[in-house]
């Protein structure tokens, strides 16, 4: 029974370790994103008076 709790404790702490290494990535990809537009954005906005 011990086994079996420190297997199933070891497996949370992978997984945790896990969902936090994806949360970054994931919060990486939508500034990068977010920045994109904002690029975008600006230079559609500057083309106008040009």
């Amino acid at each position: 029974m011990e086994e079996e709790d420190k297997k199933a404790e070891l497996d949370s702490e992978i997984w945790r370790k896990y969902e936090k290494k994806e949360a970054k990535n994931l919060k990486k990809i939508f500034i990068t994103i977010f920045l994109l537009v904002a690029l975008v954005y600006v230079v559609k906005f500057l083309t106008k008076f040009f």
